[in-house]
């Protein structure tokens, strides 16, 4: 393990005590970062939807990886050995998915 990780959280973790009050962002920083949160949730934040997002700027290469990675997962479950708990597990996926796509549709870009 990389020692420098330690090294980090523990200078983290001690800064964070002397904190006395959290200031808001400025919105010269926040807005663009609030951009990049709400590109993240509708990417999915997995790294090839977010390559396809940011090769085309169009959103169905990035669904179309989304839905791979999303099968991939499916496919990977129905390899272990409880397999009734399979048809469980891919409904839940699928609900997921649904549901992701439920708030996609929410966010304004």
């Amino acid at each position: 393990m990389n020692s420098y990780l330690p090294t980090v959280m523990k200078n983290l973790a001690q800064y964070l005590e002397q904190v006395d009050s959290l200031e808001p962002i400025p919105d010269a920083f926040f807005n663009p970062l609030y951009e990049k949160l709400k590109m993240y949730y509708v990417t999915g934040g997995m790294p090839e939807s977010v390559l396809m997002w940011t090769g085309a700027w169009m959103f169905l290469p990035c669904r179309e990886a989304l839905s791979g990675i999303i099968g991939a997962y499916e496919r990977d479950f129905a390899k272990h050995p409880n397999l009734s708990e399979f048809p469980k597990i891919s409904n839940d996926l699928e609900i997921y998915s649904f549901s992701t796509g439920k708030r996609e549709q929410e966010v304004h870009l």
